[in-house]
């Protein structure tokens, strides 16, 4: 699971420092409903506007 990169400047120092690395259970504990894009496969990528709505999958041609 990562961040898009859409959403961050990854060359930008300041915001890799805002960035943390946290374990998947730590996710899963606050927001069960990530467990229902658990079976993505690795080229595919999962997003949607806000906690609570309907995950919409689609392919991760960046990989």
């Amino acid at each position: 699971m990562y961040c898009h990169w859409k959403n961050h400047n990854f060359e930008d120092h300041e915001v890799l420092k805002t960035l943390s690395v946290v374990h998947v259970a730590h996710l899963v504990a606050r927001d069960a409903t990530i467990n229902e894009v658990a079976d993505l496969p690795a080229d595919m990528g999962a997003e949607r506007t806000h906690v609570g709505a309907m995950w919409q999958r689609y392919e991760d041609e960046d990989d």
